[in-house]
């Protein structure tokens, strides 16, 4: 640069086609989000034991006494007291004479009340509890307790050699080839309604170590359910006996309340840092390889697991390196065509750990070394089709934009794509009932939108859509509403390449979104009025819109004063408008935006090239840019030389 001369930053403005930039991730608030105790089925229809061996004679247990008093009992308080009779009863009985044919037929003739509390029933009855009936979270606590004492010293007379520690079966990597994932468990709801579930062979006679794992499973749930009840789990060896509980050993049911008391467990900071240190917490993963009946009703409930883990950074990498993204992605492909609430549930836990990692580059192409494009926009589309929830929308939206805006072949396969679904399924979304007054997630889905229509083929599709324009007239385009920001991102990119896509409802917002003092918003709607003005169009010309451009070029930001110059170029030819240029000082304006200390090439070229358009200045206004174009060194700007020929040439006519 020129000593004393003013300088000329290279072009800054972004291109007319752009990606918009993510949108914060989706998040979804844990308070409130445990699995409750309704609505669940018995580990078994008979809780009691088969009989194990003679145990000492037959004399009067200690139990007896915890028998009458859970007879008696007649408020929550009454049960909670029992319920600590029987863990200092189970407690003392293996300190003294071990356990007796006397004890185990009392606890047997207690057992079905454990398990109707354990359902929120009555424990004579059997008939759901009142509401205002609320057993003690201390109840639950003393009953595991006291079935924790009795079940270890049954293990240790049945099976002296048991091991000690968990073990830790390898996890093999899903390959989109060959699907073979199954897996654990739902937030609370069985896998499916009561009236399709095939009913299951009661086993009248469960073996004692299964009948207490059963037991102590539920009441760990049950235990789970209430955030007040957090410290328990925080306890030395409770997430051990949660990990021992949900091995492949152990029984589906078994597995499944324990990975529900995980999953409620894990809505508590402490207990997630505290689960994923233990050495043997490799075992969670076995719930992603699980092969029953179950699967759906696993896999929910591991999902959740996974998605309340994934709040903590430092777990990511754990996770990626278990491949946690592919085994999420081969179930969702596998389920393609499945619509149930589950299935549903499952995708929403699925997206809500994807959406934590789908920004990195790493990520998004292990995912690409392992699914097709075809796979990966068909999970995409499929899902954004059946769900009736804005929160899979949200998480799914947010993982499709990423990959839109990083990966060109998930635009080309979402331009091609037909079967089993197409990308029309995204505007289609748009009118959803569920949607109607939800901003948020129909900024996610319209950020999905945005990114696709850089792609023209895409774009194409999209802007065939009814469900557009009327989306204009929702919005006042102000700071808080993204959603209006990415539909005027998402009319940019139309009318970039197709300048005759005009519906009046998008001339009747680009005023408001204008004059909404938003920066973004200002933005993209020059970038959408730029493109319209390659053609002639009578809507515009009869509006304000020519003046509203006039004042813009007197606005701070450069990128502002860029699109406005630009769009007065296109304009300036058409009916009318070069009077109405003169008659609102455009000139002026436009010689106050080279009034500098520092101005920006993309700004000068659109200057000069607005000002030859118009054509029609004076000698004397011809001198005064010279003069301004005289104080910046232009050197490498070639449209400057074109623009001082014709300067001189106007400063040889009067006009």
């Amino acid at each position: 640069m020129l000593k004393g001369m003013k300088s000329v930053k290279r072009k800054n403005i972004p291109n007319r086609l752009i990606k918009l930039e993510p949108m914060d991730r989706p998040t979804t608030s844990h308070s409130g989000s445990r699995d409750s105790g309704e609505n669940r089925n018995s580990i078994s229809a008979n809780m009691s034991m088969s009989k194990i061996i003679d145990i000492g004679e037959m004399n009067k247990s200690p139990f007896e006494q915890v028998k009458e008093q859970l007879d008696l009992a007649a408020n929550p308080i009454d049960l909670e007291d029992a319920l600590l009779s029987f863990a200092q009863a189970a407690q003392g009985i293996i300190d003294t004479t071990g356990l007796s044919k006397a004890d185990i037929d009392v606890y047997n003739q207690m057992s079905p009340k454990f398990s109707a509390m354990i359902d929120s029933k009555d424990v004579e009855n059997g008939k759901p509890l009142d509401k205002s009936v609320r057993i003690t979270s201390a109840t639950f606590i003393h009953m595991f307790e006291g079935l924790r004492i009795i079940s270890n010293n049954i293990s240790n007379i049945l099976r002296p050699a048991t091991r000690t520690s968990a073990r830790t079966p390898n996890i093999v990597t899903p390959v989109h080839g060959n699907v073979g994932i199954k897996a654990v468990l739902p937030p609370i709801k069985p896998a499916c309604p009561a009236t399709e579930r095939k009913p299951e062979t009661p086993r009248k006679n469960d073996s004692p170590v299964e009948h207490f794992q059963g037991i102590m499973a539920r009441d760990l749930f049950r235990i789970s359910t209430r955030e007040e009840n957090d410290s328990f789990f925080l306890s030395s060896d409770i997430p051990d006996v949660l990990i021992d509980l949900i091995l492949p050993d152990k029984p589906v049911k078994v597995r499944t309340y324990a990975a529900k008391a995980i999953k409620n467990a894990t809505n508590n900071e402490k207990f997630r840092k505290l689960i994923v240190s233990l050495p043997n917490f490799d075992a969670v993963y076995t719930l992603l390889s699980y092969q029953d009946k179950n699967f759906n009703a696993i896999w929910d409930v591991a999902s959740g697991i996974f998605r309340n883990l994934m709040i903590e950074k430092e777990n990511h990498e754990q996770f990626i390196k278990n491949n946690l993204h592919i085994h999420l992605m081969t179930f969702l492909l596998k389920n393609v065509g499945l619509n149930d609430p589950i299935i549903r549930s499952i995708a929403t836990n699925c997206f809500s750990v994807l959406n934590k990692v789908s920004g990195f580059d790493d990520i998004r192409a292990s995912l690409l070394e392992n699914f097709t494009p075809h796979q990966l926009v068909t999970i995409f589309l499929y899902y954004m089709k059946i769900t009736d929830k804005s929160a899979l929308v949200q998480r799914l939206a947010y993982v499709y934009a990423d990959f839109a805006s990083y990966e060109d072949s998930i635009l080309e396969e979402s331009a091609k794509i037909t079967d089993p679904v197409d990308v029309a399924i995204l505007t289609d979304k748009l009118a959803a009932d569920f949607l109607a007054k939800d901003d948020l997630a129909l900024a996610y889905i319209l950020q999905v939108i945005a990114n696709l229509s850089v792609d023209k083929e895409c774009s194409q599709i999209l802007s065939l859509s009814d469900n557009i324009p009327p989306l204009f007239a929702r919005f006042k385009y102000g700071a808080n509403e993204r959603a209006g920001l990415n539909l005027l991102c998402v009319a940019a990119n139309f009318t970039s390449h197709d300048p005759m896509w005009c519906p009046k409802e998008l001339i009747d917002a680009l005023p408001v979104a204008i004059v909404s003092k938003n920066l973004q918003s200002i933005i993209e709607a020059l970038r959408a009025l730029c493109n319209l003005a390659l053609a002639p169009n009578d809507i515009i010309i009869s509006s304000k819109l020519p003046e509203l451009l006039i004042i813009l070029i007197r606005h701070p930001s450069s990128e502002v004063v860029c699109y406005a110059l630009q769009t007065l170029t296109n304009l300036v030819p058409q009916g009318g408008v070069r009077r109405r240029f003169r008659e609102a000082k455009g000139v002026e304006a436009v010689l106050e935006a080279l009034d500098v200390d520092e101005i920006d090439e993309a700004v000068l070229e659109a200057a000069a090239k607005l000002i030859m358009n118009y054509g029609a200045i004076s000698s004397e206004e011809a001198s005064l840019f010279i003069e301004k174009l005289s104080e910046f060194d232009c050197s490498g700007v070639d449209i400057v030389d074109v623009f001082k020929d014709f300067l001189r040439k106007q400063t040889l006519v009067s006009v």
